[in-house]
């Protein structure tokens, strides 16, 4: 198991209700803990049909009624704590004998605890369906081939007679051949120049018995009452060719090595087509009853855009390890809430591997270029206000620090620890976010990482300090290390017993396990000065077992705080001058680092003149800057007669300057008055 999933299990009865399972899966032993069992639960699809245009407000309706039993709602927060510094997968079972669960939308559906937040869209969350599937085809991930894809585009020259459209084939190949790009060799079927043969299901069969990885198919569906649902292929004559849902599948089935991935493109206008339901019934009969390992559709009318701008992205994060489950998510989190992200449907057999990444000996190290350094992409555009004063940066809208993220990952490849400086509000919190997230891909030439993320303001004492550290370890242990009956027993133990904490001697244990498995842990400790307030708790025998640690390079710490260390003698206990020898100052911004930030793509552009005006009261300070230009777009957002900021003409006031000044003070002051004096 690459990654912790939770399952959801959807069983119908015979008297129409539902009951639900939910599963966590973890581990690379394949441990499973059960957080529901037998749930019940009651869908009003007549409610949610009355929402089918509005994606949020069906998102927001179906998670209502889907998190109405406490064990459901329990059972996804736990889980997406489990995986709080990780990816989650959350794979949603169906019963095969109930086509209108397969009918409702549920990748639309909304956190409980923030309504605002579909869960399918957030990248970390690797949202998939499943069935359980009678074809006994061992499903292990092969290693990586040489990728290859077939795209069999069908437009019979006789659609008309049956009131279909005609299928833009040139478009359609030309849209799908730059999404793969000209590293994938490409097969072509269907009426095109470059096609080996038409679409005909004999030639997907020949195709399909010379492994290609990747099978896109494009073609029109359609389902009548009496025979079910069809797929609209082609004769030889290029005459149309309707095959059934059922003899497709089966065709497929019968095949000795079957394609690791299908693709269900096709493109189509109305939110509920026979087209559509044809679709719906093959995708799934394809990882059911023909074994087929990952098969991605779409639901809810595919426009040609959205298929422009949802696959290069998806086919780009699949060439990277092969994780189709993750490449959907990155494709959908792409596509951002203001296109229909939903609308892609995956559904899994396997684990989303469609193949293991062949292990390489890790690269020697090499020093960081220092000129240029490492160029993060800009955020990308979005809808909404991107600027977020006197809270934490999301971490793919974290802007700036590249020294200091160079000068971190330079120490972290020896386990060096740093101290971290900066006055309150300055990022530091900020950027430990984004360390926690992005570290294990930094450092992936020097070794496996893991970083743990620890607020010490929250954490009341050393039992607390334990838990949380061996709870984030444990799903991320390398395999066959230390006893594999007692991790198992104690993962278990702390998920059903929220008492329980890990002694310091089991939790160095533990960490000595993961070492002896080459996985590098990094404690990233957070304004460390705050556990001066509890004394009693955090005493010298806690300090000991802390020195230990990271002195002996079992693990690696990075410290926040607002002061140097050796400027804060009460912390003696814990600071080791050798150990600790990395300092780390986060001054200002840049200028450079300024403009970017104020400069963010979003729905509200500001004039060159209003980026002038952010600049000058932002004062290259991370939160004057993101409240000076949080100030702005919501001006913008106003009706001109009511913003203080501008003319009727749209342009600046004369007292914008002081006027805006003046409301960043308030924000400045504050912020920092919650933030509290000192470190």
């Amino acid at each position: 198991m690459l990654i912790p999933t939770l399952e959801f299990n959807l069983r119908s009865q015979a008297d129409g209700t539902l009951l639900v399972d939910a599963y966590l899966h973890y581990g690379s032993g394949g441990m499973t803990t059960c957080f529901a069992e037998a749930v019940a639960l009651t869908l009003d699809r007549q409610a949610l049909l009355a929402h089918t245009q509005d994606a949020l407000t069906y998102g927001s309706e179906l998670g209502r009624q889907f998190f109405a039993a406490t064990p459901l709602r329990e059972a996804w927060l736990q889980a997406r704590s489990f995986a709080a510094n990780g990816d989650l997968q959350v794979c949603l079972r169906l019963p095969a004998t109930d086509p209108a669960l397969h009918a409702l939308y549920w990748e639309r559906l909304r956190d409980p605890q923030d309504d605002d937040q579909p869960l399918a869209l957030n990248e970390r969350v690797r949202w998939a369906r499943i069935l359980a599937s009678a074809d006994l085809t061992p499903c292990d991930p092969p290693p990586r081939p040489a990728l290859r894809a077939l795209l069999l585009v069908a437009n019979p020259i006789d659609l008309a007679r049956y009131d279909l459209a005609e299928i833009d084939v040139e478009g359609t190949v030309a849209r799908l051949k730059h999404a793969l790009g000209k590293s994938i060799a490409v097969t072509l079927l269907g009426d095109h120049h470059e096609a080996h043969a038409r679409a005909t299901l004999p030639a997907l069969l020949e195709q399909l018995r010379d492994p290609q990885p990747l099978v896109f198919l494009v073609a029109h569906g359609t389902t009548t009452h009496s025979d079910g649902p069809y797929i609209w292929l082609e004769h030889a004559t290029g005459q149309a060719h309707p095959v059934p849902v059922k003899e497709l599948v089966e065709s497929v089935a019968r095949l000795s090595r079957r394609p690791q991935l299908i693709v269900l493109a096709s493109c189509y206008s109305a939110a509920e087509t026979s087209m559509e339901q044809a679709l719906r019934a093959l995708a799934p009969e394809l990882a059911r009853r023909a074994g087929i390992p990952a098969v991605l559709g779409f639901q809810g009318g595919l426009a040609m855009g959205t298929m422009k701008r949802f696959f290069p992205p998806l086919v780009r994060e699949i060439m990277r390890d092969g994780q189709i489950d993750r490449a959907v998510a990155a494709a959908r989190a792409s596509l951002g809430e203001a296109e229909p992200w939903w609308q892609a449907v995956l559904w899994l057999r396997g684990d989303g591997r469609l193949w293991q990444q062949t292990a390489q000996a890790p690269a020697p190290p090499a020093p960081l270029p220092q000129q240029p350094m490492w160029q993060r992409p800009p955020p990308p555009p979005m809808q909404g206000n991107p600027f977020t004063p006197g809270t934490v940066c999301p971490v793919e809208r974290f802007i700036g620090r590249e020294t200091a993220v160079i000068e971190l990952v330079e120490s972290l490849q020896n386990m060096q620890s740093s101290s971290l400086v900066g006055e309150a509000r300055i990022g530091k919190t900020s950027l430990l976010t984004y360390l926690a997230a992005k570290l294990p891909r930094l450092l992936a030439p020097y070794g496996r990482y893991h970083a743990i993320l620890f607020d010490m303001g929250r954490v009341t004492d050393p039992a607390h300090f334990y838990r949380h550290l061996v709870c984030h370890l444990l799903p991320h242990m390398p395999a066959g290390v230390g006893d594999q009956e007692q991790l198992h027993d104690l993962q278990q133990r702390l998920w059903h017993e929220p008492a329980l904490c890990p002694s310091a001697e089991q939790t160095v244990e533990i960490i000595e396990w993961a070492a002896a498995g080459q996985l590098r842990i990094v404690l990233l400790l957070d304004e460390f000065r705050d556990i001066l307030k509890r004394p009693q708790q955090f005493d010298s025998l806690f300090a000991g077992w802390m020195r230990s640690i990271y002195s002996t390079r079992l693990a690696a710490i990075i410290i926040t705080t607002r002061q140097p260390l050796r400027q804060l003698p009460e912390l003696k206990g814990f600071y080791m001058p050798n150990a600790i020898s990395a300092i780390h100052t986060l001054d200002r911004f840049s200028a450079t680092e300024s403009a970017r930030l104020v400069r963010q793509p979003h729905d509200r552009p500001f004039s060159p003149a209003e980026v002038e005006l952010a600049l000058a009261v932002g004062q290259d300070h991370p939160l004057r800057l993101q409240a000076a230009s949080d100030q702005l777009y919501k001006m913008k957002g106003r009706p001109l007669t009511a913003s203080p900021l501008h003319t009727l003409s749209g342009s600046l006031t004369p007292d914008a300057a002081t006027i805006l000044a003046r409301k960043v003070d308030e924000v400045w002051q504050t912020v920092t008055y919650l933030s509290g004096d000192g470190a």
